[in-house]
């Protein structure tokens, strides 16, 4: 038996998320990890093959990360706006 963790470039992390992440927020599946709030799901038969996975997701990360690519676009575009004010826009 052996750990991995899946890339995200996998087709079989897409196809473990696609079919078993949709319920993964629900208080059930709440647990405190350090300082974070996460959801974590165990999965036993992934697809028909002996196995299992824990899927987990810390929500406060996502929003952080969303909200930094959010903002780099946002100040992409204040940059562009403020050069076609500058010349003459």
């Amino acid at each position: 038996m052996f750990i991995t963790r899946l890339g995200a470039n996998l087709k079989l992390y897409k196809r473990v998320l696609l079919e078993y992440c949709v319920d993964v927020v629900q208080a059930k599946y709440m647990v405190m990890y350090r300082e974070c709030l996460v959801y974590v799901k165990w999965v036993v038969d992934l697809f028909g093959h002996g196995g299992f996975a824990y899927i987990v997701l810390d929500r406060a990360r996502r929003e952080e990360e969303v909200y930094r690519y959010v903002r780099s676009v946002l100040d992409e575009k204040d940059v562009v706006m403020v050069r076609w004010m500058w010349l003459g826009g």
